[in-house]
């Protein structure tokens, strides 16, 4: 029974449980343990004010708009020091906010308590003053030393990282600590998962998202391996080589469609998968071309500046429905992504923001920026469909439909 039922699966959907099984068998922590963090991402209805984004990535990578999407915590020092940082695949450094000693960082930006190095005895200074440029800002602190703690299981020892004494431009970091980079660094440079694999808390640097919220279940970070049990094994799955540009994430991207329309932006470009950016940013060019294409679907786009792409919808779009929310949203096509021969899709509902009705017509905010970075930033909706996983060792991300545990399906 069991082989006749093997032999009317699909056998793609077996070949894919096999690759997944695969993957995870040879993805995990020393003692076959996974540790999953619990965070937290902004609900995409509360993000519609200008001043919550900022620029982050380093000057060379360019101005990428960002809000505190993913965030949880972490502990520093021999006494464990509670601190929250927004997990970021776009930067490397871990830096924290230095106790009493970073007024713009509690005064201006709202920020938590910062990280007592003196009240550690394993903190380690160096006295050497370090500056991390960033698009609209910077920060600056003392390089230091100490034990991070991603879990009480998962400790990186004498991890290099910065204890900020300055910081401009943070209005996004209200209520955390800094940033935990998690893109690929050696050196002083060097992110946490680096230090783990170093030392040997984990045989592979593996990591991967979950954004909890659609399905109505906690946000996780999974380090070192894949959890099997968040994947939907009956759904395609899609692996991307990266490709390697100051220690980001990213990929070839070679086309993008609007629904079944014909290509918006032919020619390979690189794209960048940034856990730090809340929309997907697209080039200055790119932008007028976007507005026509989503005129022919009687949708009339504008792009008032680097963090605005609003659409209105005329009412007899809508006007009949019970519910118009979802009558608008459903008048918004899919953005199709082509990474060499694969193809996946993100729905409206991961990229229409905010939506207000009026009289005539219904307005919308879609989670899209725009800037002149030689690449497109696939950000958060992307993250709310898959559960994302970055494979450090095999160079590649993979993008995985999370498993629905409210569906009804068995």
């Amino acid at each position: 029974e069991y082989m006749g039922n093997i032999g009317k699966m699909n056998w793609t959907v077996f070949y894919a449980l096999q690759i997944i099984c695969a993957m995870v068998n040879s993805a995990i922590v020393r003692k076959g343990q996974m540790i999953h963090v619990s965070v937290k991402s902004q609900p995409v209805l509360n993000r519609s004010s200008p001043n919550s984004f900022r620029s982050r990535i380093e000057k060379h990578r360019g101005n990428i708009p960002i809000t505190n999407l993913i965030y949880g915590p972490l502990a520093i020092g021999e006494n464990s020091q509670e601190m929250s940082v927004m997990f970021d695949t776009g930067s490397t450094w871990l830096w924290v906010n230095s106790a009493g000693q970073c007024p713009s960082c509690e005064e201006e930006f709202g920020m938590r308590a910062g990280f007592d190095c003196d009240a550690s005895s394993t903190c380690k200074r160096t006295g050497k003053t370090t500056t991390l440029e960033y698009g609209l800002g910077s920060t600056v602190g003392e390089l230091v030393s100490d034990s991070v703690s991603l879990s009480p299981e998962l400790t990186a020892d004498s991890h290099p990282f910065i204890i900020a004494t300055e910081v401009t431009d943070s209005s996004d970091m209200a209520d955390v600590n800094g940033i935990c980079g998690l893109a690929s660094g050696t050196g002083k440079e060097k992110a946490v998962l680096q230090s783990l694999k170093e030392q040997g808390k984990i045989e592979e640097r593996v990591f991967s998202f979950l954004i909890g919220e659609e399905r109505n279940e906690p946000s996780l970070l999974v380090i070192g391996g894949v959890d099997p049990s968040l994947i939907d094994p009956l759904r395609p799955f899609y692996r991307f080589p990266i490709k390697r540009s100051n220690h980001a994430w990213t990929t070839d991207l070679t086309d993008i469609r609007l629904g079944s329309d014909a290509s918006i932006f032919p020619g390979s470009r690189l794209a960048l998968f940034d856990t730090g950016t809340n929309q997907i940013v697209f080039e200055n060019k790119q932008i007028p071309k976007l507005i026509a294409a989503y005129s022919e679907h009687g949708l009339y786009c504008d792009s008032k500046d680097d963090f605005h792409f609003s659409c209105e919808i005329p009412k007899e779009r809508w006007g009949k429905s019970e519910n118009p929310q979802a009558a608008i949203e459903a008048a918004f096509p899919p953005l199709q992504f082509h990474i060499g021969k694969q193809v996946f899709t993100v729905e409206a509902k991961f990229y229409v923001g905010n939506c207000n009705i009026g009289d005539h017509a219904g307005y919308c905010r879609l989670l899209f920026g725009r800037g002149s970075y030689g690449l497109t930033i696939l950000g958060e909706p992307i993250f709310r469909k898959f559960y994302t996983v970055f494979y450090e060792e095999t160079s590649s991300i993979l993008l995985f439909h999370a498993f629905d545990r409210t569906s009804s399906r068995n």
